[in-house]
């Protein structure tokens, strides 16, 4: 019950911030705050179980709709409870960094039912109520990025609304491809996971199958060329952005928890290609964040840059390499959401969020220059933080697989030493270009850094409070082989040749 506790309070909070404006202006922005504090605590008290070795250690299941075998069940492992924390911590930060203005009832309200369908995402194993969810997060983050009245905020939200339903719409052919394919082979229709893991299929059904799914992971990823709507939503709103940060983890979180499980051979077959594409969205994000000047922009081709080294993670099928993956969830979006807190804090003393017409910094307000050389250093890797420990791991993983793949990818790193640097020479050091308020950093955007700071070091010097509960569900994963499925010589890979594959790859 403690899963649907979570979901409860958070959707509760989104229904009580709406009459309780009526109270007091500013009584929603509380109210969000309380429900997201009371959701993290929850998933507290399912943290000691996490380390065990069960399949799921916390699992809720009841009946939804019998009449197509789709049933409301929740299970999280390792890798959905870190990242239920993961989104209930960076929620609490987007609510709390954002200002408490007149028309808060609205953002708390799409923030809350927002949280509400990422941590429904994590938790959903019938795939039928896991699209439910998917598609409960996309429309509160569109409201939101609308409502922002920023310009271009129309234009990013149209962006977003097309890239994210039209690929959602693949995958829902998809999932009824899989569904009736079940159906027809043993008269059991189900969108259950466990049952749907039993579906044989020729190698060309599942690999049309399985590019719908992948189709819509990877717009939600975002990699080259399918992240056209994430600049323009970070851009709108440092909310925003943060929430946009989160949704981009519920793509590798697809790939990871269903595309490989639910299609072991197509993504064996596919994995040279996948992690291609995903050195190319490295090099391309990184050299294009080095060329842009408005900091949200950089933060947004840098977290499209880490997505690119978890595609090559994912598909190095490693045990090193995924465990990288899950580092870099957090790292990434910790990180991203460092730069848009440090652009914002800027932003409302310069009135710019352009690197070319600040500098300075360190000497007008050193406080804020020593956060965001901070905040810079950790984009670049330093050792130490977060995103080292994780794109170490995923290029070591990735070095047994493909040296040349490895090689291009590290080149990512010095483009983000570059792009980092560049923050720190045009915004904190030389001449002041324009006057800077000497106001120092408020209460609330101390938190906020506090809270990113402490997470970037926690896991940069303690990898293993996430790799140790990653490892059963990374064990089951690459160790997965499919059922007994019609001969080769109908174009299926058999079981033998897909397990032998595994274990060579893990090799």
């Amino acid at each position: 019950m403690a899963l649907v506790g979570i979901l409860a309070v958070l959707i509760l909070g989104a229904l009580i911030s709406l009459p309780v404006r009526r109270i007091h202006k500013q009584l929603p922005w509380y109210v969000g705050i309380v429900a997201v504090l009371t959701a993290i605590i929850m998933s507290f008290s399912l943290g000691n179980a996490s380390s065990g070795t069960e399949k799921w250690f916390a699992r809720f299941t009841s009946s939804w709709i019998p009449a197509i075998g789709s049933n409301f069940s929740l299970a999280i492992d390792g890798l959905s409870y870190i990242m239920i924390l993961l989104t209930l911590v960076m929620g609490l930060v987007a609510i709390g960094f954002s200002e408490r203005r007149e028309n808060s009832s609205s953002f708390i309200f799409n923030s809350l039912f927002m949280l509400a369908g990422v941590v429904g995402i994590f938790m959903a194993t019938d795939l039928f109520l896991f699209f439910f969810f998917w598609e409960m997060m996309l429309l509160p983050l569109y409201f939101l990025i609308i409502s922002a009245n920023k310009e271009g905020s129309d234009k990013a939200a149209f962006k977003f609304l097309i890239y994210t339903q039209g690929s959602g719409l693949i995958m829902l052919i998809s999932l009824l491809a899989l569904y009736f394919i079940h159906g027809n082979q043993t008269a059991i229709y189900s969108f259950a996971f466990e049952d749907l893991l039993n579906t044989q299929m020729s190698i060309t059904t599942s690999m049309l199958v399985m590019s719908g799914f992948l189709l819509a992971f990877l717009v939600k990823l975002p990699v080259w060329p399918l992240h056209g709507w994430l600049p323009s939503a970070f851009k709108t709103a440092p909310a925003i952005a943060i929430f946009s940060g989160l949704l981009i983890k519920t793509g590798a979180y697809g790939i990871m928890r269903f595309a490989v499980p639910l299609f072991p051979e197509g993504s064996l077959i596919i994995s040279p290609l996948m992690m291609i594409l995903g050195v190319v969205t490295i090099l391309y994000a990184s050299f294009i964040a080095f060329s842009q000047n408005d900091i949200r922009v950089i933060s947004a081709y840098s977290g499209i840059s880490h997505m690119g080294f978890i595609l090559i993670g994912i598909y190095a099928f490693n045990d090193l390499s995924w465990q990288g993956v899950g580092v870099q969830m957090i790292a990434s979006s910790v990180g991203t959401a460092s730069l848009i807190l440090l652009g914002e804090i800027i932003h409302r003393r310069a009135g710019t969020y352009d690197i070319a017409h600040l500098g300075g910094i360190w000497t007008s307000n050193p406080n804020i220059a020593g956060i965001g050389t901070f905040f810079a250093m950790a984009a670049l890797g330093l050792p130490g933080m977060a995103n080292f420990i994780a794109e170490f791991l995923i290029l070591a993983g990735a070095f047994q697989i493909s040296v040349l793949s490895t090689v291009l990818a590290s080149i990512g790193i010095v483009a983000a030493a570059a792009y980092s640097l560049r923050i720190i020479q045009k915004v904190f050091i030389g001449e002041e270009k324009i006057c800077i308020s000497i106001i120092d950093v408020t209460l609330r955007e101390k938190a906020a850094v506090a809270v990113m700071m402490v997470l970037l070091l926690w896991i940069g010097f303690y990898p293993s409070m996430v790799t140790s509960r990653l490892e059963p569900f990374i064990t089951r994963t690459l160790n997965f082989s499919p059922p007994e499925t019609p001969g080769t010589e109908q174009g299926n890979v058999d079981e033998a040749q897909v397990k032998y594959s595994f274990q060579v790859i893990k090799k």
